[in-house]
């Protein structure tokens, strides 16, 4: 299992120098980290990939997790509109 790691990581822990918050993680059993900016930009080019093929089809983007979270609980029918890619979290 990997962890996907946002930059701004270093807002909540400031003190922590990135090496040692990854050794940290992988002490606890993760295989890796990875930035989740990464991540976000594949589910972000295959999303415009779809529109491409679809140009009149409105989708929301699934790179954010708040709001696919938001869309899946508060607005149910909102959820259909999700590329359907996994979020990078």
């Amino acid at each position: 299992m990997f962890v996907s790691l946002a930059p701004s990581f270093v807002t909540e822990f400031p003190d922590v120098k990135p090496a040692r918050l990854i050794r940290a993680l992988k002490k606890l059993g993760f295989a890796g980290v990875s930035e989740t900016a990464l991540g976000a930009q594949q589910v972000s080019a295959q999303a415009a990939a779809l529109l491409k093929k679809n140009p009149q089809r409105v989708l929301v983007s699934s790179a954010c997790p708040t709001v696919v979270c938001y869309l899946q609980k508060h607005r149910p029918g909102g959820a259909e509109l999700l590329t359907g890619l996994l979020s990078p979290c």
